[in-house]
């Protein structure tokens, strides 16, 4: 029994090593894209929706989606629906990282976020946003949140 377990110790390392090759190639990046809070604290959702809508299946909402004044705020709804995983119309704290680690196309390694980053502006979106310190930003809260960064 002693020889048997020895012999399986040897490989130890190369089985270590091919976990840390299949993760390193099969997991995503922790981040996929840069935030610009000055100008918005969703970066660029027009083009994210754009995007979800060319390479994504609709989400398909539980209730009647609300009445858009125009174009943008129809694509501001679906950047929402897109990441309010849970259909609750809220999003939280990690349908905010989701939504900023992976909208839109993978950007190069060099200009991705870091998971310190992503903590910062999920906590800097929740602060100027949660209108109403739930914790998380419903429909409402993100569209003004939206319509502020325009002005």
């Amino acid at each position: 029994m002693t020889l048997a377990s020895s012999r399986h110790l040897g490989l130890l390392p190369l089985l270590t090593l091919a976990l840390v090759l299949v993760f390193a190639v099969l997991l995503p990046p922790a981040a996929a894209i840069q935030v610009d809070t000055k100008s918005s604290n969703y970066k660029n959702w027009h083009q994210a929706a754009q995007y979800a809508r060319q390479h994504a299946p609709p989400p398909v909402p539980d209730t009647d989606p609300p009445t858009f004044k125009d174009s943008a705020e129809e694509d501001l709804y679906y950047f929402f629906s897109l990441h309010d995983f849970n259909k609750d119309h809220h999003l939280d704290g990690h349908e905010l990282w989701n939504a900023f680690s992976s909208a839109g196309e993978m950007p190069p390694k060099d200009q991705r976020l870091t998971v310190a980053d992503l903590e910062e502006y999920v906590d800097h979106a929740l602060k100027d946003d949660d209108i109403d310190n739930d914790g998380l930003i419903s429909w409402e809260e993100y569209l003004a949140s939206q319509l502020y960064h325009e002005d």
